[in-house]
């Protein structure tokens, strides 16, 4: 395997051709727990928890009784069903995992007591779940073909507790990190390092048709990006979105330390808002990327392909991420795409499907535009399942097209319609037009989409960076 001395090179090739695959080398591999989940996963398998006396805990003088451990980068991924489960994740300074067992303490908002500082949450073996930790190091790969090592051989760390068998559509607090024991006669912790108190709400149960919003965004790319988001998180976080969905390129290379700042500037969104990505051109380590988010299993791909593709269903809409990265991926994902649509078509719970990924099908930038390996082998599938809506990014500028089914425009309801949403603050790209461009604006202004889904509507608002509105959008059933 070759190492430091030619990753100069192996980036520089991997910006010039786009060929950044998946199937990273990942640490979760080695780790243990994995279980495969599907859109229609719920927790009926889940082992009913012990139940036992509920206490009311001594607050020790600090929740952070060993620093090295404090949970850095906490944020939420939906990798089992969004009703009834939520996967934590965080990661420490220090990144050995022997010793270390990863721990959420949980309650429904409505068993607490108190409010701001003297918030307290209720303590019972129901109320905590235990998770695992995995190493992992940075590694490019090429063509989802042979890994290359392209920095030193430094290990970091990631801890995932899937917490499940929650009520649906209901409010949690809950506190990550780890405790040695609890003294239920004292009431007290011992070597307690934990988490700031976070609420989270879980999903809508399969088939719901109230009302709910989601986010649609991507193409941050680090650097002065983080200065816009660090500038608007907080009204971001404010908007009230179920989740995100993030069609890829976080940072400029996918390395480690570009991670970190990411996350940081993100924090306040990602710690109590589900977070869905796809894998972009620019997460070059692939593994770091995937190692990072724990995504849904699906049961019928190849074990190195699983989390390049996967489904989830929230209320009444099935969504899909994909990874477009290369003709030679998307070749590998087609058989698994059509299989996943014809279900979610047949389903009669399921009123719309939308699906995800970076490299957008139909573009008018002049700096990216349409891409032909998405065009030949995802289009004629979504289009022979009636997707509904596609969202992508690469290109920094937004976009959305009409109805388009056969490469050719069509009326409303049928045909499927493309939203390219990127630029996340990063830098604009020119946006064109072209025989399918609806609406389009210039990227210089970033750009990002919440959508409301309301039964049989389905209705769309996209914004420029500070907030202020590009265009609404409106599809019916």
């Amino acid at each position: 395997m070759q190492r430091k001395s030619v990753a100069g090179v192996l980036l520089t090739m991997a910006l010039a051709m786009g060929l950044t695959a998946g199937c990273g080398l990942s640490g979760k591999e080695n780790a243990g727990g994995d279980e495969e989940s599907t859109p229609a996963d719920g927790d009926d398998d889940v082992a009913e928890r012990e139940v036992s006396e509920v206490f009311w805990p001594v607050a020790p003088s600090s929740w952070i009784a060993d620093a090295a451990r404090e949970p850095l980068r906490v944020h939420l991924t939906y990798e089992f069903d969004p009703a009834t489960s939520i996967t934590i994740q965080w990661q420490t300074d220090n990144v050995e995992v022997e010793g270390y067992t990863p721990k959420v303490w949980f309650a429904p908002v409505s068993e607490a007591r108190g409010e701001g500082d003297n918030l307290e949450l209720p303590f019972a073996t129901q109320y905590t779940e235990e998770g695992r930790g995995f190493n992992y190091e940075e590694t490019i790969t090429l063509l989802a073909k042979e890994g290359f090592h392209a920095a030193d051989d430094e290990k970091f760390v990631q801890f995932e507790v899937a917490v499940r068998g929650l009520e649906p559509d209901t409010e949690y607090y809950y506190r990550a990190g780890a405790w040695k024991d609890f003294d239920s006669e004292t009431r007290q912790f011992t070597e307690a390092t934990l988490s700031p108190i976070y609420k989270i709400k879980t999903g809508l149960p399969k088939g719901s048709t109230k009302k709910f919003s989601f986010m649609l965004c991507g193409d941050s790319r680090g650097g002065r990006a983080l200065e816009g988001i660090r500038a608007n998180v907080g009204r971001l976080d404010g908007m009230d979105a179920a989740f995100w969905l993030f069609n890829g390129d976080f940072n400029s290379t996918g390395k480690q330390e570009e991670w970190y700042n990411w996350f940081d500037a993100m924090a306040p969104v990602l710690n109590d808002t589900p977070f869905m990505p796809v894998q972009g051109n620019h997460e070059m380590f692939a593994n770091v990327f995937y190692d990072q988010f724990a995504l849904p299993k699906a049961p019928d791909l190849e074990d190195r392909w699983k989390e390049n593709a996967y489904s989830f269903d929230y209320g009444n809409v099935h969504f899909i991420g994909l990874n477009s990265n290369t003709e030679s991926v998307a070749a590998e994902l087609k058989d698994w795409l059509d299989n996943d649509l014809a279900r979610a078509k047949q389903d009669p719970e399921i009123a719309w499907t939308v699906a995800m990924f970076h490299f957008p099908a139909y573009s008018a930038s002049t700096k990216h535009g349409s891409t032909t390996w998405v065009q030949k082998l995802y289009v004629p599938v979504f289009e022979k399942h009636g997707l509904d809506l596609a969202y992508s990014g690469h290109d920094h500028d937004y976009e959305r097209t009409y109805p388009i089914k056969a490469n050719a425009k069509v009326t409303d309801g049928q045909g499927v319609v493309y939203v390219v949403a990127g630029g996340f603050y990063s830098d604009g790209y020119s946006n064109g037009n072209d025989w399918f461009t609806a609406k389009s604006a210039h990227g210089d202004a970033s750009n990002y989409v919440m959508v409301e889904v309301e039964g049989d509507t389905l209705k769309g608002t996209a914004y420029f960076g500070d907030g202020s509105v590009i265009e609404n959008w409106t599809l019916t059933k």
